[in-house]
């Protein structure tokens, strides 16, 4: 900083109401150029782009575990390449996903074997949609149970970004709604440069019917609790990449179902993409779709899966 102000000398002196002038007039400055500094810079982040006729692939890296009025239920730890073909439908962009290379481990040996058929329902191909980076449909396998349903709509669901919206003030945190295996929740997100990273948490989840859960002897509905969220996007900007680069989010959820029923589940999802397996698309859109299912994204398979074991505990 530099203030230059002209002084009158008297006997050798600058006059006490000049110096006094200097002093304010420097403080002035000071607190100008500090306001200045604290003005936040608003980053504008662009919504994800994906290039139709491209094969993106991710490793994936998933842990689940779910327990019902204090007892474990389920468990386990999957990783797996999640291969991802793009093309855009009107406002609609759609995704069909496989899932290659799986392994899928147990929390409890005794349920390794339940968990191998798992992996054979998960190798074949299932589809979503988003609009305006949204997940606004999901296509899966009608013979698929509740468990692989969960799994497939939880990776789908990572992969969502929404921009903050028009109507949102300019900042670099904003609110969007989302979807995901649990039901409908309010993201935060917080941006931290054009191309991220950036961090975004769960901040609460829309009221749940009972009858979504498959209680249809409970009336009422149910509210998850959202105990612990945190997790990031990275975002690229180099050519033939995906604007979504890594995906990282962990969360524990608590689900009261009845005053004697208490559901918890934690989970953690990595979604890493691997630019050296990029590949031309190989696909036919018409038959792979032609064995799926629309599946309506209110529907929360998540928790549906332990629905039943928590209405037979509570009698």
């Amino acid at each position: 900083m530099f203030v230059e102000v002209v002084v009158t000398k008297r006997n050798g002196f600058a006059g006490p109401m000049a110096l006094l002038l200097v002093w304010q007039l420097a403080a002035c400055k000071a607190s100008e150029e500090a306001t200045q500094d604290q003005k936040p810079t608003v980053s504008t982040v662009s919504a994800p782009s994906w290039e139709a006729g491209k094969r993106y692939l991710y490793a994936t890296d998933l842990k689940s575990k779910l327990s019902a009025a204090g007892r474990p239920l389920t468990g386990f730890v999957m990783s797996a390449a999640l291969a991802l073909e793009t093309r855009q439908a009107g406002a609609e962009t759609e995704y069909l996903a496989g899932l290659f290379d799986i392994k899928l481990t147990a929390e409890k040996p005794e349920n390794q074997e339940q968990f191998a058929a798992l992996a054979r329902e998960l190798s074949a191909p299932f589809g979503f949609s988003t609009v305006d980076g949204k997940l606004s449909s999901v296509m899966l396998r009608p013979e698929w149970s509740a468990f692989a349903a969960s799994i497939a709509r939880t990776l789908a669901a990572g992969l969502q970004f929404v921009e903050r919206q028009a109507d949102q003030p300019a900042a670099n945190v904003w609110t969007a709604s989302e979807t995901d295996a649990t039901g409908t929740y309010t993201a935060e997100y917080t941006a931290t440069g054009p191309t991220g990273p950036l961090s975004k948490r769960k901040l609460r989840y829309e009221n749940i019917p009972l009858g979504k859960l498959g209680i249809a002897q409970l009336s009422g509905g149910v509210k998850p609790e959202v105990l612990e969220s945190k997790g990031s996007l990275l975002l690229g900007d180099a050519p033939g990449r995906p604007r979504i680069a890594r995906v990282e989010y962990g969360e524990k959820l608590k689900l009261q179902v009845s005053p004697t029923s208490l559901v918890h589940s934690e989970t953690e999802l990595v979604l890493a993409f691997k630019p050296n397996e990029q590949r031309a698309s190989t696909l036919d859109w018409t038959t792979a779709l032609a064995g799926l299912s629309l599946i309506h994204i209110s529907e929360p398979t998540r928790l549906r899966r332990s629905s039943y074991a928590v209405f037979c505990l509570k009698k």
